[in-house]
């Protein structure tokens, strides 16, 4: 029996090794038959690389973040109006530094102005003749009357009628130096209620001055009145209207200036009467004037115009004689069209002896010479523009056949 298990256990040895050596040839057979690799481990240096890219970019993103919030990007985002943080974003704070920066610019253009344009504004007083008492020689604030502007170097100054109010009595013009500087004399438009004074001086400081066509509503002007250490004042203000209509008439003749310019600032004090105003170039717009309690600015033009007649002998206006309604400034479904309306030809006019051939009430002047009558340009400025004598063209729709016509005449 011992011998038969031994066999036994012989045979099934031989067996247990004949599978083991199969299944060895079997795992062989299965690697040899497909292409195993080995993994490969990361280098070291791709990850720290890897890294620090990673890094500098979340560096970046978080930048970007924090500068959108900073500029308020988000103060408006519904994805954020939710979490109530508008009150973080320092929007406000941001906007009051430039609006700071923006004034400190503007303070020192008004410096300029103020320095460069000072010179040529004068207080005007009462004359006191000297009388070696030193109070009594003294100009006092309630002695000021007024400002002016110096139009030449050799003396002449143009104030308004609400500053020399009798032009029989004596006045004193005192420039920023102190210089008093009395008045020889007096002459006046009393239409536009400016009044020119002739002081005996050489070298003075004459304002630059800016034309009506070079300024527009909206902009800012500098009003100064006074003078240094004394009753000195400062106004900045803004065109209202370049087209003031003091009063609302319908109807104008060819005399008479009647648009001006308004500011935002109408009601001033005495220490602006006869102020003159200075755009931000430092030129002269005009002088400061008033009626029923508003304040208005005569424009440059219409002193300049008065003054060159003045020099001339005479401060007779051109004459045309006609009374019309500016079209350009009326709204009337029945008129379209700009130009200057015909209401009235006067008996001393020169058009009067054409009525009936080459004119007739109801007729529309559209131009003077070459200039259109339009929003900018209204027939009363275009005819002063002219002097007594002078031969102009007048270009006329007539009212019967709609058809244009020219027709020259001599001013009066």
């Amino acid at each position: 029996m011992k011998k038969l298990f031994k066999t036994k256990n012989i045979h099934l040895k031989e067996k247990m090794a004949k599978v083991n050596n199969h299944n060895d040839k079997a795992i062989e057979e299965f690697h040899n038959s497909h292409s195993f690799q080995k993994p490969v481990s990361a280098h070291s240096r791709t990850l720290v690389f890897s890294l620090v890219i990673s890094i500098i970019f979340g560096f970046l993103a978080g930048v970007l973040c924090l500068l959108l919030f900073l500029s308020g990007a988000f103060s408006h985002s519904p994805i954020f109006s939710w979490l109530n943080i508008d009150s973080l974003l320092p929007t406000t704070q941001i906007v009051v530094e430039k609006h700071e920066r923006v004034n400190v610019s503007e303070d020192e253009r008004i410096s300029k102005i103020i320095n460069e344009a000072s010179p040529s504004v004068v207080g005007i007083f009462n004359y006191k003749k000297p009388v070696t008492d030193i109070q009594r020689d003294s100009y006092l604030q309630k002695d000021f009357l007024g400002n002016g502007l110096i139009l030449t170097s050799d003396g002449w100054i143009v104030t308004t009628s609400d500053v020399v109010k009798n032009i029989k009595d004596k006045y004193a013009v005192i420039i920023q130096s102190g210089e008093i500087l009395p008045v020889e004399t007096i002459k006046q438009d009393p239409e536009i209620k400016l009044i020119f004074l002739k002081v005996k001086a050489n070298n003075l400081s004459a304002a630059s001055l800016a034309w009506r066509q070079d300024i527009s509503s909206g902009e800012k002007v500098v009003l100064l009145g006074g003078l240094d250490y004394f009753n000195k004042n400062l106004l900045v203000s803004r065109i209202a209207d370049c087209d003031f209509q003091v009063d609302q008439k319908l109807v104008r003749n060819t005399e008479n200036y009647y648009l001006f310019i308004s500011l935002t600032d109408n009601k001033l004090g005495r220490s602006f009467l006869s102020a003159p105003a200075f755009n931000f170039n430092k030129q002269s717009i005009g002088l400061l004037t008033g009626s029923g309690g508003n304040n208005y600015i005569i424009p440059v033009d219409y002193l300049k115009r008065s003054f060159d007649q003045l020099l001339k002998g005479s401060l007779k206006k051109a004459y045309l004689g006609i009374e019309y309604i500016n079209l350009a400034s009326t709204l009337n479904p029945d008129f379209n069209e700009d130009g200057a309306l015909i209401i009235k030809i006067k008996k001393d006019s020169p058009l009067f002896n054409l009525i009936g051939s080459k004119v007739n009430l109801g007729d529309i002047i559209l131009k003077v010479g070459d200039e259109n009558l339009n929003g900018e340009k209204n027939l009363t400025n275009l005819i002063q523009e002219y002097k007594t004598g002078d031969k102009i063209s007048l270009t006329i729709l007539d009212k019967n056949n709609m058809k244009e016509k020219k027709i020259e005449v001599v001013l009066k």
